[in-house]
């Protein structure tokens, strides 16, 4: 089985022979690598924000489409397979939902297979994360969905994986992104994976304050054959490559549409951006796993006294999507989908803001209409409740 001294001699070899020189970090302690003389090992919490804003950027703008064929071609050329992304519902596994692009070998590790389908593979993944929701919205870079784009090497020695953190820092090169602008913290852990205890030695790819990806090499991966087996994932979030290479003001802006991400209603587009992916891949809303986290996550945007433009963004992120994943539901059902499930929250907020009961399960617009036709509510008193006050005036 590989050691621990074995790979921070890997390490060390491949850093320091290319002018990378080991740091300590005066603020969080913790050891890292930079070719330049940061003071600090450039997370979020050291550098005191996103630093990365204030380097010039390329003059071109960047957005996901191009930046997927760059990375394909890249990676293509380095001799990496490209791996379909998994389907985004996971079922009776270790998270309802895909959360990064490791989990291509979950079936390995799990003792379903023992046999890899791809040993070494480039693949661009789209994962849900909602472990982060509150952040969305309240500290730019944050997404409940995003693409993780990663390089995934089966049962491979530390010098393996750091000939793919080459190619990495390579492509970064390519796309006018400096590395030497880069901090790589060090850190190394024991993770408890469905009772098997992996061991981790990790270098997080930190710019100016933003955490772009992270460089993972797991041993001590126990197999059915009492064998041990090793992984190197080395992933980014594409969407945060984007943002640090772009260098925009919002991390939303090479997403989409700019319409909206300019006014800054990112929670908004947020969530429809992750219920799109939610059901294209087919989740019905409901009050357990997969369906309860989409009703939750509609939950949070049917707000009655604002117009939600559902078909316009879901469209937009469903064609999105689409050219990472393939969608197993029609567009139309789709935002039918969307659609119901935020208007059955709306209703749910009208009936507890006026006290009634009536049936939450149709559209608001019929659920407004049946309000005026059993007299609950005028149309000059509805008209003042859902905002339009100077109309509800003129009627009275």
């Amino acid at each position: 089985m590989y050691s621990h001294l074995d790979f921070i001699k890997e390490r060390d070899d491949y850093l320091l022979s290319r002018a990378w020189k080991i740091r300590e970090c005066p603020k969080c302690s913790k050891s890292y690598f930079a070719k330049k003389d940061f003071d600090n090992c450039g997370s979020y919490e050291c550098s005191g924000g996103y630093n990365f804003l204030d380097i010039p950027a390329p003059r071109d703008f960047l957005t996901l489409q191009p930046c997927q064929e760059n990375f394909l071609s890249h990676f293509e050329k380095s001799g990496y397979n490209i791996a379909i992304p998994l389907g985004i519902v996971r079922t009776n596994e270790r998270t309802l939902f895909v959360s990064a692009a490791g989990q291509v070998f979950d079936d390995l590790i799990y003792g379903k297979t023992d046999k890899p389908t791809e040993e070494i593979c480039f693949v661009i993944q789209p994962v849900i994360r909602l472990q982060g929701e509150g952040l969305v919205g309240e500290v730019e870079g944050f997404s409940t969905a995003f693409l993780n784009a990663a390089t995934e090497q089966w049962n491979t020695d530390a010098k393996q994986h750091f000939t793919a953190l080459d190619y990495w820092l390579d492509f970064f090169s390519s796309q006018e992104f400096y590395v030497g602008n880069l901090c790589l913290r060090y850190s190394s852990s024991e993770n408890d994976w469905n009772g098997k205890n992996i061991f981790s030695e990790m270098l997080k790819i930190n710019y100016g304050g933003l955490e772009i990806g992270i460089a993972n090499y797991f041993s001590g991966i126990e197999l059915n054959n009492n064998q041990f087996a090793t992984m190197s994932d080395i992933s980014i979030g594409l969407e945060r490559f984007l943002w640090a290479r772009n260098k925009t003001a919002s991390y939303f802006d090479a997403i989409g549409p700019l319409t909206y991400a300019i006014t800054k209603d990112i929670i908004l587009i947020d969530t429809l951006r992750t219920l799109t992916l939610m059901s294209g891949a087919g989740v019905i809303p409901g009050h357990k796993n997969h369906g309860y986290k989409f009703r939750l996550l509609a939950n949070k945007i049917a707000n009655p006294f604002h117009k939600i433009p559902i078909s316009e963004l879901v469209e937009f992120y469903y064609k999105q999507w689409s050219d990472f994943i393939k969608p197993t539901r029609s567009l139309q059902s789709a935002i039918g989908f969307v659609r119901r499930e935020i208007d059955r929250s709306i209703n749910l907020h009208l009936n507890k803001l006026l006290k009634i009961d009536e049936d939450y399960r149709q559209s608001q617009e019929d659920f407004l209409i049946s309000l005026l036709k059993d007299k609950i509510i005028d149309l000059a008193q509805l008209r003042c409740l859902l905002g339009d006050k100077n109309h509800g005036q003129q009627e009275r």
